[in-house]
C-alpha cells in the first residue's frame, strides 16, 4: 500500500503542475494549444470569435470593435494556421490565445512591417513573461 502511494504520488503532483503550466493569467496559452485536436482548435477559435461578436453588440461602436478584434475577410481556418505557426516557437508558449489572436490580427491585415510585428511580439513576450500559471476558477 505504502509503495502504491509513494508511486502515485508524485505521478498526481506532476500532473497537477502540467495542468498550471498551460495557463497564463488564467487563460489557456500556447502549451494548451499545441495539446488540441485540429476539431478543438477549430471550435476554439470560433467560439472566441462569437465572444467578440456578441462583445461588439455591446460596444459603442460594433464596426471598429470588431475591426480590431478580427481581420476582414479572414476565416477561422486562418486563424488556426496563424497560431499554429506562432506556438511552433518555443518563446511564444506563455502568451494566452486570445492575445495571440489579438497579434495575429494585426499580421493578417498586413499593414504592420516584418520589423513592427517582431517588435509587437517582443512586447507581447515580455508582458505575458511573468503573468501568472495559476488555473482558472
Amino acid at each position: 500500500m505504502i509503495h502504491r502511494l509513494l508511486v502515485l504520488v508524485p505521478f498526481l503532483a506532476l500532473s497537477l503542475y502540467a495542468q498550471d503550466i498551460i495557463y497564463t493569467a488564467q487563460m489557456n496559452n500556447g502549451r494548451s494549444w499545441i495539446e488540441l485536436s485540429e476539431p478543438q482548435k477549430i471550435f476554439y477559435v470560433n467560439g472566441l470569435h462569437d465572444a467578440w461578436v456578441q462583445a461588439a453588440f455591446d460596444s459603442p461602436n460594433v464596426n471598429k470593435f470588431m475591426s480590431e478584434k478580427w481581420a476582414e475577410h479572414f476565416v477561422v481556418g486562418d486563424y488556426v494556421r496563424e497560431l499554429d505557426a506562432l506556438y511552433k516557437d518555443g518563446e511564444n508558449v506563455r502568451i494566452p490565445i486570445p492575445a495571440a489572436m489579438d497579434y495575429c490580427t494585426l499580421k493578417l491585415k498586413g499593414q504592420t512591417t516584418k520589423s513592427e510585428l517582431e517588435k509587437q511580439l517582443m512586447f507581447i513576450r515580455k508582458s505575458w513573461a511573468s503573468a501568472s500559471s495559476k488555473q482558472p476558477g
